[in-house]
């Protein structure tokens, strides 16, 4: 339910690099897995493809475990702003003495196209 945002990117990098034929335009294919976490499912909408949002409770949770790996990003789906607002990593985010290293930066997708763009080469 929750990982499928990230398989669908898996996908599109696969699927992008069996159409090009040189080795050099594969490499625009590629993501870079260690630059973000994503925190995000998939739900089908009127309007297509959307990016699903996590339950609020796990927003922290998310934030914790990005911030364990050092990731520099962590991407939620756009309904999750107003959860990530009430997190206690935005209200400490600017504290320098609640963090031994850079806490994440969350940033938010409504869809496939700019979770893309975010991890695309």
């Amino acid at each position: 339910k929750y990982i499928a945002a990230g398989m669908a990117l898996v996908a599109h990098s696969q699927l992008c690099a069996d159409r090009k034929s040189d080795d050099w335009a594969k490499e625009a294919c590629k993501i870079d897995v260690s630059r973000a976490g994503i925190s995000a499912g998939l739900v089908h909408t009127a309007r297509g493809i959307k990016l699903r949002p996590i339950p609020g409770c796990l927003v922290d949770m998310k934030l914790d475990a990005c911030y364990e790996l050092r990731f520099r990003e962590t991407v939620f789906a756009a309904p999750n702003k107003d959860d990530y607002a009430d997190s206690t990593h935005a209200k400490t985010k600017h504290d320098v003495l609640a963090w031994q290293h850079d806490p994440p930066e969350a940033t938010f997708c409504s869809d496939l196209s700019c979770l893309i763009n975010k991890f695309e080469r």
